[in-house]
């Protein structure tokens, strides 16, 4: 269970304050415990999109896990089916507008979101996302999600760092609500063991990777 991975990692990671302590434990703890356990993800149905909250312990400092979280040269490094992120320019209102676009596949139009990202307080530290589908015009072939809220929290714990996400995300097109809830459950699974293991390799804030975009139809 997620409960066993985070001990395996407070144990491990204790013994080596080396960089590399932290890639050999979070690689060594998802050999033990298990990838799929190394995420605790659960779905709370509701009237509209249902719930969907994760948790799990990362092999990395606050500052870098927010860096991950928040830097587009690195989100696009380990969110799954992302092709293109970028920040917009500032308005009026607080925090930054991300415009994000997911790649399709043989049953799904490829989608984008235009969310705006607030960041507050410290411990925890708390980053919560909501959508705002009508700051720009609409592609022709991709569907804009309508609706989406999400909410990530940062808490410092002895040895690693405990971050917690919650999400509810109305897909939009034809998909229905059930089918978009089960794929999201499963997005979010994914999102969080990708970002386990890539936060573990980091060793700075910065980004090494320059952002180029992917459209749709390039491999």
């Amino acid at each position: 269970m997620a409960k066993s991975y985070g001990r395996c990692m407070q144990i491990i990671y204790k013994k080596s304050a080396a960089p590399y302590g932290a890639r050999a434990a979070i690689l060594l703890c998802l050999l033990i415990s298990g990838t799929a356990n190394a995420v605790d993800v659960k779905r709370h149905k509701q009237e509209g999109p249902d719930v969907i909250s994760a948790s799990t312990h990362v092999a990395a400092t606050p500052a870098l896990l927010l860096a991950a979280l928040e830097q587009p040269c690195h989100v696009i490094q380990w969110m799954p089916d992302l092709i293109d992120v970028r920040p917009l320019p500032d308005d009026a209102q607080p925090g930054q507008r991300i415009y994000m676009l997911t790649r399709g596949n043989l049953f799904a139009s490829p989608r984008d979101a235009i969310n705006r990202f607030i960041r507050h307080g410290q411990s925890p530290t708390i980053i919560e996302m909501r959508s705002e589908p009508d700051a720009l015009p609409r592609q022709s072939g991709v569907i804009r999600i309508p609706f989406a809220r999400a909410r990530w929290s940062i808490f410092a714990a002895e040895d690693t760092t405990l971050v917690t996400y919650q999400q509810e995300v109305a897909a939009g097109g034809n998909v229905p609500q059930w089918l978009a809830d089960q794929y999201s459950l499963r997005h979010v699974t994914r999102a969080l063991e990708s970002l386990t293991t890539y936060v573990a390799t980091l060793s700075t804030a910065d980004c090494s990777h320059p952002v180029r975009p992917v459209r749709p139809g390039e491999s």
